[in-house]
């Protein structure tokens, strides 16, 4: 599984567990703080996926557009292109 897919995944999964925490009454504590445990490790498993794979890979991508060479050919100035005597 490629890291956006895994990212994909993991914002299904948190919202998944917040509607399923607007579910439950205000009197339901245990079944909340679990939720919300499950919640803070999706989070903790989503932040590290982004710092280790997905983020190191776009600045690669970002580096290699920006440094990339021009696939134009190198056109000489007009003024020294052209020829003094006519």
């Amino acid at each position: 599984m490629d890291a956006i897919a895994v990212l994909k995944r993991d914002h299904e999964e948190v919202e998944r567990l917040f509607r399923q925490f607007e579910k439950l009454t205000e009197r339901a504590h245990r079944s909340k703080q679990k939720i919300v445990m499950k919640i803070i490790r999706e989070l903790a498993i989503h932040a590290a996926v982004e710092e280790m794979l997905f983020y190191p890979a776009v600045r690669t991508a970002a580096m290699k557009a920006t440094c990339a060479p021009s696939r134009k050919p190198r056109t000489r100035s007009s003024s020294r292109s052209r020829s003094t005597t006519w």
